[in-house]
């Protein structure tokens, strides 16, 4: 446990500890960046999380950062070959073109390279200037339409996709916060149409998160036949007091009104199952792979 009165020093008009007297300091602090916590959280997580008490400033953070010599986007110590090599060999896991600047910024901040988005974004275009520009947000198509929540877990929308199912033996089947667009749960199943999977991946999502939404959202499939019923039974145990006829427990509606559930499949899709299946593909041609061959299969 660390000491809570801590020597000080002057550092300008601030007081600073001598970080000499933390050696694990600089790392706990580098992994706070590479996990992209934000400078201005970052005396609260070590508050929290190693018991350090530092000035609650951003001036502070990035004084003790620089004194520890963290690597940040500003100072991450590579020339600009060093960056456009880091940035192209990331993005040979994407053939596809389908990361933008952040999520390429991001995965590299988790290996420990940090690199300005501006910078990725000049790399990625002078290496691929037709997928950036397809990228551009004027190329998208906008949804007139708004979504309507009065509170984080209000309401989950669930599904499952299967655009990689015929090819892989592979489905998803997922759990998304209509309040927050938050990905609730995620899970790789053989068969997202069976009617067991919703409610086995539904208890356990409840169970991980101690408690339940107020209603449930899904599309008509038949492999909802066990969860609509369990949701039900559910509500009216431990929620007795809200009303079916004003809350709905269970709302079965087409697959296009299952509308976050389904918008949040095209960039799980874009970035990374779209990535996946092109690789399987490219990897079972290289491989020899023979159809019909039962050994292969």
């Amino acid at each position: 446990m660390w000491q809570r009165e801590m020597p000080q020093m002057i550092y300008g008009q601030l007081i600073l500890f001598p970080v000499e007297d933390f050696p694990e300091l600089p790392r706990i602090l580098q992994n706070y960046i590479d996990e992209q916590v934000k400078q201005k959280d970052i005396p609260a997580a070590l508050k929290w999380d190693h018991n350090i008490s530092i000035r609650s400033s951003l001036r502070s953070v990035q004084l003790i950062m620089k004194k520890c010599g963290i690597r940040t986007a500003r100072r991450n110590g590579l020339t600009g070959i060093e960056q456009a090599f880091e940035v192209l060999k990331i993005t040979e896991d994407d053939p596809l073109g389908r990361w933008g600047g952040r999520t390429i910024k991001s995965k590299l901040a988790l290996k420990g390279v940090h690199i300005p988005r501006d910078a990725v974004l000049n790399i990625r275009r002078a290496d691929n200037p037709d997928g950036v520009a397809a990228r551009h947000p004027r190329t998208r198509k906008i949804h007139h339409h708004g979504l309507h929540s009065s509170g984080p877990n209000e309401e989950w929308c669930v599904d499952g996709h299967e655009k990689i199912l015929n090819s892989m033996g592979i489905a998803v089947w997922g759990v998304v916060d209509k309040f927050s667009r938050l990905e609730l749960g995620l899970w790789a199943v053989p068969n997202a149409r069976l009617a067991d999977v919703p409610p086995a991946l539904y208890l356990r999502l409840v169970h991980k998160l101690g408690g339940m939404p107020l209603t449930t959202t899904s599309d008509k499939g038949s492999e909802l036949s066990k969860l609509i019923p369990l949701v039900t039974t559910l509500r009216q145990k431990y929620q007795p007091f809200l009303s079916e006829e004003t809350l709905p427990s269970h709302k079965a509606v087409k697959s296009v009104s299952n509308i976050t559930r389904e918008r949040g499949w095209r960039p799980i899709w874009e970035k990374e199952l779209g990535n996946l299946l092109f690789e399987f593909k490219a990897g079972r041609g290289t491989s020899g792979f023979h159809y019909g061959n039962t050994i292969h299969e």
